[in-house]
């Protein structure tokens, strides 16, 4: 579903002019510690209503020319931590705004293949995107569908244009303070989902995911929705309505920071499943083995 809606609007300064006037490594060299985001509270704002109302899985984050780490700390006051950050001018800042890393990484980086080891459920690229030159946009986001399954995008414009056979499609868009937010899909990622669940039946046994958990607390739900599990076992019959029994096999899903609490058992309903790729399961795996070396 895609829609726009407008709210009230905010005027900011342009840090193209800083560009203009410093040039952009000079800038962020010699100037950046000047520098206050003017949008900062769009971005808090649109962050947020992302979370809140759209299909974004935000399980592991790359936050993509980062800047002073405006993204990553909404995205840490929302409790969202799974976070990389790359970017070649400002990352020392970044580092000393968030108490976080950030890798000094280009978009033409990128292209060369330095994020090529790199897997991330959404890339979210705030007022940067727009700067790269248009004759590199093509290899960049084709680039970027072997890296990331879901792509956020926020402009003071409609720049840039991202066409489909470059490998993304438009789900969902909005203008906030005259900032504009896209969600773009992996064209590829989507098939492979799609190709993986077609009339492909559940088995004891299968890796899964959990999709649209009902559940009071919310911290619960999202450690449900955002952790690979396997069928323990499937029940049928009018009296269990077919119910298929998800085993966890991580401590991941407790609830606040008491382990006690944690269930490693659940119940839902064939709707509410899809088969995991080949490559979060590779994934799931190696994340095993790392725990089981770090007891």
């Amino acid at each position: 579903m895609k829609y726009i809606k407008i709210f009230e609007n905010i005027d900011n300064d342009s840090i193209r002019s800083k560009y203009q006037k410093y040039g952009v490594e000079n800038f962020y060299q010699n100037h950046f510690n000047e520098y206050k985001n003017p949008h900062e509270i769009i971005i808090q704002k649109s962050i947020s209503f992302v979370n809140d109302n759209w299909n974004v899985n935000l399980n592991k984050v790359l936050d993509l020319a980062a800047g002073d780490g405006a993204i990553t700390k909404q995205l840490i006051k929302i409790g969202l931590t799974n976070i990389d950050a790359v970017d070649p001018y400002s990352y020392k800042f970044y580092n000393t705004e968030t108490n976080k890393k950030c890798s000094p990484i280009s978009f033409d980086d990128i292209i060369q293949g330095s994020l090529d080891n790199k897997h991330y459920t959404t890339t979210i690229c705030s007022f940067a995107l727009h700067l790269l030159e248009p004759s590199k946009l093509p290899t960049f986001l084709y680039k970027m569908t072997q890296i990331s399954d879901q792509l956020l995008i926020l402009s003071p414009h409609k720049r840039p244009e991202i066409k489909e056979e470059w490998g993304w499609s438009l789900e969902n868009e909005i203008v906030i303070d005259k900032v504009r937010t896209r969600l773009f899909n992996n064209i590829f990622f989507e098939n492979k989902l799609n190709e993986n669940n077609s009339d492909k039946e559940f088995e004891k046994g299968d890796y899964v995911f959990v999709i649209n958990y009902i559940d009071y607390d919310e911290k619960f739900k999202y450690a449900i929705e955002h952790n690979l599990a396997t069928i323990s076992e499937i029940v049928y019959g009018s009296y269990h309505q077919d119910r298929y029994y998800i085993q966890y096999s991580t401590a991941k899903l407790y609830l606040d920071d008491d382990r006690e609490n944690y269930r490693t058992i659940i119940s839902v309903k064939k709707s509410q499943l899809r088969h995991a790729t080949p490559e979060e399961i590779e994934q799931y795996k190696l994340e095993q083995n790392i725990e089981k070396y770090n007891l």
